[in-house]
């Protein structure tokens, strides 16, 4: 079975107040049975840990969300459903500091 992995990095936009998420690839194409790592990469906006958030799963597991914190990756196997499975990213510890960080709907795994 194959790999993928997933770089998340979040930098401060030109407006200075607004994020711009960088994820790399963009698009992972898997089969059933390969697995996927997701890991964050430091940017200009330090993040601790980003919730990825699923409509619904593309993983064995069957997990919908799956934590990825700054020095834990993230890794799932990749399950039977064939699609493209669209994730949203939310650094759920900003909204204690008063400045929500998410972006929503714009990577994918499509799994073959």
């Amino acid at each position: 079975m194959a790999s993928g992995r997933v770089q998340i990095t979040v930098d401060e936009s030109a407006d200075k107040y607004h994020c711009d998420f960088t994820y790399r690839p963009t698009t992972l194409h898997l089969r059933s049975g390969d697995t996927v790592t997701f890991e964050i990469v430091q940017g200009s906006v330090s993040i601790e840990g980003l919730l990825l958030i699923f409509p619904h799963s593309p993983f064995a597991s069957g997990a919908t969300e799956l934590r990825v914190g700054a020095r834990k990756p993230a890794t799932e196997t990749i399950g039977a459903h064939r699609g493209a499975f669209h994730y949203k990213s939310i650094d759920d510890s900003a909204l204690t500091r008063g400045r929500p960080i998410y972006d929503i709907w714009c990577p994918s795994i499509i799994v073959d």
